[in-house]
This record gives C-alpha cells, sequence and structure tokens, in this order.
C-alpha cells in the first residue's frame, strides 16, 4: 500500500461524497503574475511610474520606497521577468550593478 494509492483512495471517497465536486480546480486568490496591491513589488512599480522617463540605482530605489535591500531586489527581479520595466548596465560603477526605469509601454497604470 503505497502512499500515493491512500491518497487516490481518500479522494475518491471525498468526490463520491460530493465534497470535492467535479470541478477540482480551486480559486486562488494569488494567481501568478500578478502584483499584489500594498507589497514591496507595487511600491517599485508604483516608484518607477511616478518618476518614468528616469533610471534608478536600486538602492535609490529602497530608499525611496522604505522597504528592506531584499524586498526590493525581489520586486525588480520580478518586475523585469515580467517585462514592466528595463534594466541596463550601471556604465559609471562596475557592470554587474543594474539601473532600472520603467517601460515605456507600461509607464500608465493598467
Amino acid at each position: 500500500m503505497s502512499l500515493a494509492w491512500v491518497a487516490e483512495q481518500i479522494r475518491a471517497v471525498r468526490e463520491a461524497s460530493g465534497e470535492l465536486g467535479p470541478n477540482l480546480i480551486r480559486f486562488n486568490p494569488n494567481p501568478p503574475g500578478m502584483v499584489r496591491p500594498g507589497s514591496a513589488t507595487d511600491a517599485v512599480l508604483a516608484h518607477l511610474r511616478e518618476h518614468s522617463g528616469r533610471f534608478f540605482t536600486e538602492a535609490e530605489i529602497t530608499q525611496a520606497i522604505g522597504r528592506s535591500h531584499a524586498a526590493t531586489s525581489w520586486g525588480l527581479l520580478y518586475l523585469s521577468r515580467q517585462g514592466l520595466i528595463e534594466s541596463v548596465a550601471d556604465s559609471h560603477r562596475n557592470p554587474r550593478y543594474r539601473r532600472y526605469r520603467v517601460q515605456k509601454n507600461a509607464g500608465a497604470q493598467p
């Protein structure tokens, strides 16, 4: 008797009793790809939209939004991957440092 078999038996009993119903897809209040209001990511995006067209270092953004370095870093990484902001190498410092600004087409609120 494997753990997978036991889990399948429990699911079958719950489904037969109507507890799960025919639709096993649950509502996710925090779907992937969404920026949660009030989060550090939301604060980063709002700050960059407020000053659209200008590049900021991570330190400047962290100081402006009043969040931790880790929260700001994660927000910048997430927004970059979503294509909402652009990042370029900081030519005044080491190339591993980045500067960030909002994308031209993402400057307005959705």
